[in-house]
């Protein structure tokens, strides 16, 4: 047994021993490091047998060799209504590969057998889809599933068979629970079921063991196959509460306990027998004996440990800037973040808590989940010192997770997630209305900076739909990227795969920022397909990853890697922002792959992290870490090339979860760890593990090197899944889930103590406790003031324009002040990084960003930088058609409209003039001021006595030869020849703000979304334009 050194803590472990068939009945102790485990062996003979021999079995009747594909058949348990399964030896005996071949059971080492029919084969279709894995072996399998197992057993003739089935389930678990294979096996596995090869299924991975990850708060379960023998290990984390384990049984199986403490399960069949209990603790690296007992109440069968001694540890460290709780007594969870803009933090995560912290201005201040079960999303704020700004629930009645969170420019945020609420809360703007159907559907929705709903929509077809990322375009719309189940998710018609490839899809879809679906496909092959992390690419279009099982995923013929490499593998794909695949391929080992966050380099190019269970994964010369399996970091170019990769991680398990850029081209990352060596750095803020899994955050440079290392964690453990968001100043906010009670928080946390300790019952259920967290790590004070730099797209166009300002200031500003002037003083319109504004008039503005940090400030000014023009209808001059462009008259000469140069004179006015006549005479309104020609020379001059009249943005009028202006929906005319602005007699309001003024056969009316609507009559009163309602757009 490998001995456990953990620092004063102390660890329970359980053990439980049975056997698949008649296995020996001897128990081998084993040790998770830092964790409490129970093991067991199930040992099934027939009716009332127990035994520990081993020797005396011989092969399933009906296993048989088949010399041309070198393969076993074993039929499935209900004979040929189901898969069989063909297993395949890495070196068969030589007597196997006779002509003659193999039949029958006098043969055939039953060791032999074993060796190849044992393992965990995984469900790639086989069988039902509830099935995660298949273990089979001889006359038994078993299926697991999500919330147990179904063991069936076979024995007898032909004539005369019998088939016992157990089915096994935990009562209370986590009904989210996830199964992941482990230590991987050389062998795979074929199944070649009827005469259609299609349908055939090949190379399937085998596993010694499959993890059911967080079963109970702070309980994982391993099942392991040992020489034939089905081995069950509870792992319980220092401070979990082992009585929460329940294991249920069918009505007709009853279960009794001897005297020897054997479980007996009595069932119509015969009997089926689990082994004492065989418990310990580790602690200070000695093995500490305690007692297990099973424990009968009702039916269901508990476990009951006499002595268990629980021990926590705190550790506080000034570098840590700010740390708090965020949550209520139940269960609550950090997803994702996003800056703010101003150095603060958006956060979203999930909650079943009642009393989760919300602000008073909350768009939804209560959860609405009619069940404890049906959690809601949460969407906060914090301020870059910590202060809570803005907090709110969002969520129909039944289960909603927000996911991905991304800045809106505008102080705003961007939330995507899953939810399965047909009352999901949604905007009358809403690309999809109504609720998919079947499990989940993804949402997509945006709040402004002070918490209004500003749009919501649902997205997905009528299977499951995850969103789970989201990336900025270049011009204030989105990417979201996920994966899907559906056959009818929403795609355009330009998209790069139309139809849905196998089990699940990643897709990439595209929206603007007003939520106008742009670009939706699916992305995969046959198989499973499922896309994580998005990233902008730097030239509008986005960078997706995530994890394929598919040989035929689309790959490019400048892949790095263009070929499947193993049980699953990392793929990494870019997009243009028109929806062309410009990159992808295939990243990974011999093992599982998988990526989980991208951020991009200043470079075009992206770093990428996962987990890898590979020992041959990917990794360059100049690797920080070039053997071990666990966490990776990666980098590659902009044209796909890898520039670096390297392994992070000890010497258990360990899953980089979350990313982020700091500023100086590196990155962070973050993620869980399992292991008491993870790489740290001499001044890590926590140097050791203190409960049995712990966040880490790590900082690598550029070039790879490993500036920063920490663990963080309390004496219980923290959870799976995390994010990271730059901090604007080098350093990193982190959000995540945290069961302890210690976990280290400041001095001013929001939230200093901890909220979710509670575990709740249901009924038959057991719900777990946690609480969100949000930390923030700093990297010191900047010595060098920024460098000021910013571009904006566009740069011109017609009002209103909208303009999408993006930040290039270097060393780090902490803060932002966007300035614009057209030609008077200077106005602030934003304190985003990245702002988007819009420009309501026309004129010609310079822009001035000052950007600060704590070394000082610095400015960048771009003078006549926008300009904003209109375009409105007007009669020209002498009733001929024209246009007027950029100060220029174009005049068609006849009745053809043939467009001409204005003779000579083709330039009389300027770009965002407007073109004008009264009387006859041409000219141009330009912020508020009317300018004609004098002559036919078409000289401009100023307007004499009526040099003002009008203001910038206003739409100039004339009707019945008066000039007037249009102004947010009132015509305002001159009384006399003085041009003295009054209002427009009885007629002050014909209109509204955003309608073009227009005047046909001299009645005066407004043009409004398509519509042409006219005053009837000298009341001005508007109506509908009878037959010529409806006339544009």
């Amino acid at each position: 047994m490998k001995s456990i050194q953990d620092s004063g803590r102390i660890l329970l472990i359980l053990l439980l021993c049975t056997c698949l068939m008649s296995g020996a009945g001897a128990v081998e102790t084993s040790s998770a490091d830092g964790n409490i485990a129970f093991e067991q062996y199930w040992h099934q003979l027939g009716p009332g047998t127990y035994s520990d021999d081993a020797t005396s079995q011989t092969p399933h009747p009906l296993l048989q060799w088949n010399r041309n594909v070198h393969t076993f058949l074993i039929p499935g348990i209900n004979g040929e209504n189901t898969p069989g399964i063909a297993v395949a030896p890495t070196d068969p005996p030589a007597d196997l590969l006779s002509s003659s071949g193999y039949s029958g059971q006098d043969t055939l080492d039953p060791e032999f057998i074993r060796t190849l029919s044992s393992g965990f084969i995984k469900n790639r279709g086989q069988y039902d889809p509830a099935v995660e894995y298949v273990l089979q072996y001889q006359g038994t399998t078993v299926f697991f599933t999500q919330d147990g197992f179904v063991l069936t057993h076979t024995a007898g003739d032909a004539e005369n068979r019998t088939t016992d089935v157990i089915r096994q389930t935990f009562g209370g678990a986590s009904p989210d629970v996830s199964i992941v294979g482990l230590e991987e096996r050389e062998g795979r596995v074929n199944y070649y079921v009827g005469n259609d090869s299609s349908q055939w299924l090949a190379d399937i991975p085998v596993y010694g063991e499959i993890l059911y990850e967080d079963l109970y708060p702070g309980i994982d379960l391993v099942y392991s196959e040992e020489n034939g023998r089905l081995k069950r290990e509870f792992r319980v984390a220092p401070g979990a509460s082992f009585d929460l384990i329940e294991i249920l049984y069918d009505d007709e199986i009853i279960p009794s306990v001897d005297d020897a403490g054997v479980l007996r399960l009595a069932s119509p069949a015969g009997e089926m027998l689990e082994s004492p209990l065989v418990c310990w603790q580790v602690m200070e690296g000695e093995i500490v004996p305690r007692t297990a007992t099973y424990v009968i109440e009702e039916g269901s069968v508990w476990i009951a440990v006499d002595g268990y001694d629980p021990d926590y540890e705190l550790v506080i460290d000034p570098e840590l800037v700010y740390s708090t709780y965020l949550g209520g007594s139940d269960w609550d969870y950090g997803r994702a973040l996003a800056p703010d803009g101003a150095g603060g933090v958006w956060v979203t995560g999930e909650t079943h808590s009642a009393n989760f912290p919300v602000t008073g201005d909350a768009y939804q201040d209560e959860i609405i989940g009619e069940e404890k079960l049906d959690n809601d999303a949460f969407i906060s704020r914090f301020s870059s010192t910590g202060a809570l700004l803005y907090s709110t629930y969002f969520g129909g009645r039944s289960r909603d997770y927000g996911r991905a969170l991304l800045h809106d420019g505008s102080g705003g945020v961007w939330v995507a997630g899953m939810t399965g609420s047909t009352d999901f809360p949604l905007t009358t703007d809403a690309h999809q209305g109504t609720y998919g159907g079947c499990c989940l559907d993804a949402f997509i929705c945006r709040f402004s900076s002070t918490g209004s709903l500003l749009y919501s929509t649902y997205l997905g077809g009528s299977n499951y739909d995850w969103g789970n990322a989201l990336a900025s375009d270049d011009s204030g719309g989105i990417w979201i990227a996920g994966y899907t189940g559906s056959n009818n998710f929403p795609v355009t018609d330009d998209a790069y795969q139309g139809s849905h490839g196998g089990y699940a899809d990643a897709f990439v879809s595209r929206f603007s920022s007003t939520g106008a679906l742009l670009y939706s496909t699916y992305l995969g092959g046959s198989n499973w397909d499922r896309g994580y992390a998005l990233t902008p690419d730097g030239a509008g279009g986005v960078w997706i990853a995530g994890y394929t099982e598919s040989d035929d995923f689309p790959v490019t013929a400048d892949a790095y890697q263009g070929s499947h490499g193993g049980d699953g593998d990392v793929f990494v794909s870019r997009f243009s922002s028109s929806g062309a695949l410009l990159y992808s391929t295939y990243f990974g080992g011999s093992r599982s792959d998988q990526c989980r966050a991208l951020a991009p380099d200043d470079s075009g190019g992206i770093w990428v992290t996962g987990s890898t269970s590979s020992t041959n994964f990917p990794v360059t010369s100049d690797a920080y870490q070039s053997t071990g399996s666990g966490a990776f970091v990666s980098r590659f170019s902009s044209a796909g090339a890898l520039i670096y990769s390297t392994y992070l991680g000890g010497s258990s398990w360990d899953v980089g979860r979350a990313l982020a850029p700091d500023g100086s081209d590196g990155v962070w990352v973050a993620g869980q760890t399992r292991s008491t060596n993870f790489p740290v750095t001499d001044d890590a803020y926590q140097g050791s593990r203190h409960g049995s899994r712990a966040a880490f955050v790590s900082r690598f440079s550029s070039a790879g090197a490993l500036e920063y290392s920490t663990y963080l964690g309390g004496s219980d453990e923290e959870g799976w899944y995390y994010g990271l968001a730059p901090d604007g100043a080098g350093g990193v906010w982190i959000t995540g889930e945290t069961m302890s009670d210690d976990f280290p928080v400041t001095p001013d946390a929001y939230q200093g103590s901890y909220g979710g300790g509670e575990i709740w019952r249901d009924g038959d259920r057991y719900y777990m406790g946690g609480d969100a967290f949000v930390s923030r790590f700093s990297v010191g004070t900047p010595t060098t003031p920024p460098t000021a730099a910013f571009t904006a797209n566009p740069t011109s166009g017609t009002a209103p324009l909208t303009v999408q300002f993006t930040d290039l200031s270097t060393n780090t500003p902490i803060s932002w002040r966007w300035e614009y002037s057209t030609g008077g003083g200077w106005m602030q319109f934003s304190t985003s990084q990245h702002p988007s504004y819009q420009f309501t008039s026309t004129g010609t503005y310079s822009i001035r960003l000052t950007a600060t940090n704590a070394a000082g400030s610095d400015a960048d000014t771009k003078t006549g930088y926008i300009t904003v023009t209109d375009f409105i209808p007007h009669p020209l001059y002498d009733e001929m058609h024209g246009v007027f462009r950029s100060g220029q008259w174009i005049f068609a000469e006849g009745e053809h409209w043939t467009p001409t140069h204005a003779w000579n004179r083709p330039q009389f006015g300027q770009g965002g003039d407007i073109p004008v006549v009264v009387d006859g005479t041409p000219g141009v309104f330009r912020n508020g001021q009317w300018i004609f020609a004098e002559d036919e020379d078409w000289t401009p001059t100023p307007a004499a006595e009526r040099r003002q009249f009008g203001m910038a943005g206003d739409v100039p009028v004339v009707v019945d030869g008066k000039p007037g202006v249009f102004r947010n929906g009132q015509w305002i005319f001159a009384e006399d020849a003085d041009w003295t602005p009054t209002p427009a007699w009885n007629r002050p309001q014909f209109g509204q703000g955003g309608d073009i003024p227009v005047v046909v056969d001299g009645k005066p009316g407004v043009f409004r979304n398509g519509q042409w609507i006219f005053a009837e009559d000298a009341h001005w009163t508007p109506t509908p334009a009878a037959d010529r309602r409806q006339f544009g757009q």
